[in-house]
């Protein structure tokens, strides 16, 4: 199995500044949110989508049931997939809110661990462990996952490590501004 492959196998949880969930992959392997944020990170893949329910819960639906006759019928589930939460009324199109795709602050990380896999800083930056910068931010991310050389993990500019010449780069938070550490690139 490759490296993306044991990434695309990690379920994860993608929240906005204020905690609220935007989108994710739970742990039986099925991406959930809006179908902006599919588009945005997942691919295009949606298996789950942000629905409202009948006494105007949040949870989700399945996207296929939603494209027959039958989505008056619908379930509505939490992200697992399984939990019933109620039944569907209408796809949740304000679900994002104040947290438009591709330009809200986010940080999504492992259901399994808690550990920081990808985000978008308040300063618009993407930052990523290398391999799940590849499958969610197609490689756009501008602060890659390092070790500075005193041991504290954070990122390091793409633009850095890409430059000719070598020499010390700096490691700074996900801020992308604050410096915690050196590497020599």
């Amino acid at each position: 199995m490759g490296l993306n492959a044991e990434a695309a196998s990690v379920p994860f949880t993608a929240r906005a500044a204020d905690g609220s969930a935007l989108f994710g992959m739970n742990g039986s392997g099925q991406y959930f949110g809006t179908e902006g944020y599919a588009v945005e990170y997942l691919a295009g893949r949606l298996d789950l989508v942000a629905c409202l329910g009948a006494g105007g819960e949040r949870g989700y639906c399945y996207y296929d049931e939603l494209q027959g006759d039958d989505a008056a019928a619908a379930t509505l589930y939490a992200s697992d997939g399984t939990t019933v939460v109620g039944t569907f009324a209408a796809v949740d199109a304000n679900v994002d809110g104040d947290n438009p795709p591709g330009e809200a602050e986010l940080c999504a990380t492992s259901d399994l661990d808690g550990s920081v896999l990808f985000g978008l800083n308040p300063a618009g930056q993407h930052y990523a462990m290398e391999n799940f910068g590849e499958l969610y931010l197609r490689g756009g991310e501008e602060l890659v996952a390092a070790v500075g050389r005193g041991g504290a993990s954070g990122y390091v500019l793409r633009s850095d490590l890409e430059r000719v010449g070598g020499g010390d780069v700096p490691v700074y938070e996900s801020d992308g501004a604050t410096v915690i550490d050196t590497l020599s690139s």
